[in-house]
């Protein structure tokens, strides 16, 4: 799991949720509790195809911790 490696302790990490339109896919509800329940810096974006401009806002995110390494 990439989360429980302790070489990944102090990474930062952007998790794109798509798909949300199956019915067998994870709900928002569920990805957002798994990504609080670790200590990474961690951001969701949920997207969509016709909705492109999440994808632009999740790349900003990675973008500012790019900055700071």
């Amino acid at each position: 799991n990439l989360l429980m490696n302790e070489q990944n302790a102090h990474t930062s990490i952007v998790t794109l949720g798509t798909k949300n339109d199956l019915r067998e896919a994870v709900t928002e509800e569920d990805l957002r509790e798994d990504t609080v329940r670790n200590n990474h810096q961690m951001e969701l974006f949920m997207c969509n195809r016709k909705d492109q401009a999440t994808y632009g806002c999740a790349f900003r995110w990675i973008r500012r911790f790019l900055k700071d390494n």
